[in-house]
């Protein structure tokens, strides 16, 4: 059976513009190394690299030996530690590519047995003998009193980068804005916010000790995902990346006008699990919790 696509959204968007998604071209990381997994809706960008193995012979990410989600050929590879990393990144792919379809087969089934989990834009209670994943889900969807599909992507990139860092000290995973990272290194992570004169201007410092973590955005304005709001972008951070993109979800749907800012903060900000906060619209932002901004 066909998923929708795992931003949440009912197949109608309003007037949004459908978001290509170059802005993954604009912030990556120069130690990872990157590759697309995509399974019919499902489209993840996943960044990888493994801090104590660098310099080793065998996996060194900075060479960039093959980068399969960018443009241009594939590097040739010419060496030992190429034909490693290049091996790597092979059984790297193919493990997020299970844990993804391990995914959709959750959710797929949970659906089959409960048509509202894909359609409610309110709460339902737990089901009986549910998966892990689809418990996450319901649980963070009634703490930002919204459906459980509002926090599905978030959802899946968490899952599929819990697989990964079973393998790999470094882990991105980006689903649709919603990001589920781990590692060892300090991290900026750049906002996009559409036709915002703040876009691209702005990141967000993510020190090492507060990983892993879930950094999920939601916008009124651009991609296909539902929105009741107006913000350009509603950023949630939280250890849960389910509870981040389904808080999102629920801020970003307070907000209508740059008025209604200070509502929306005070509401988010009282959701339990929720760490830090920043909305923009249009010329104006708002912040509340542990968000360190750095200007790009």
């Amino acid at each position: 059976m066909s998923l929708m696509s795992e931003s949440g959204d009912m197949g109608d968007n309003g007037s949004k513009p459908f978001l290509e998604r170059t802005y993954r071209n604009s912030f990556r990381a120069p130690d990872l190394m990157y590759f697309h997994v995509a399974v019919e809706q499902t489209d993840l960008l996943v960044g990888i690299g493994d801090q104590a193995a660098n310099g080793r012979d065998g996996w060194d990410p900075a060479r960039k030996i093959r980068n399969r989600s960018g443009p241009g050929p594939a590097l040739k590879i010419r060496n030992r530690n190429g034909l490693l990393a290049a091996r790597i990144l092979k059984e790297a792919e193919e493990s997020a590519r299970n844990a993804v379809l391990a995914c959709r087969g959750q959710l797929e089934a949970q659906i089959r047995l409960q048509p509202a989990f894909l359609t409610s834009l309110v709460p339902l209670d737990l089901p009986p003998a549910c998966t892990l994943l689809i418990a996450e889900m319901v649980h963070a969807a009634k703490l930002a009193d919204v459906g459980p599909m509002a926090a599905v992507a978030g959802a899946v990139a968490e899952w599929v980068g819990r697989t990964l860092a079973e393998q790999f000290s470094e882990v991105l995973v980006e689903n649709g804005g919603d990001i589920w990272m781990t590692g060892t290194r300090d991290r900026t992570a750049g906002l996009f916010c559409g036709n915002s004169p703040l876009n691209g201007k702005l990141g967000l410092q993510l020190p090492a000790g507060g990983f892993p973590l879930g950094l999920c955005t939601s916008s009124g304005t651009i991609g296909h995902s539902l929105s009741f709001g107006r913000a350009d972008a509603a950023t949630v951070k939280a250890k849960s990346a389910s509870l981040a993109d389904a808080v999102a979800t629920g801020f970003g749907n307070r907000v209508k006008t740059a008025e209604d800012i200070p509502d929306a903060l005070e509401w988010a900000s009282s959701v339990p699990g929720v760490l830090g906060l920043l909305v923009v619209i249009g010329d104006r932002m708002g912040a509340w919790g542990d968000m360190e901004l750095k200007v790009l």
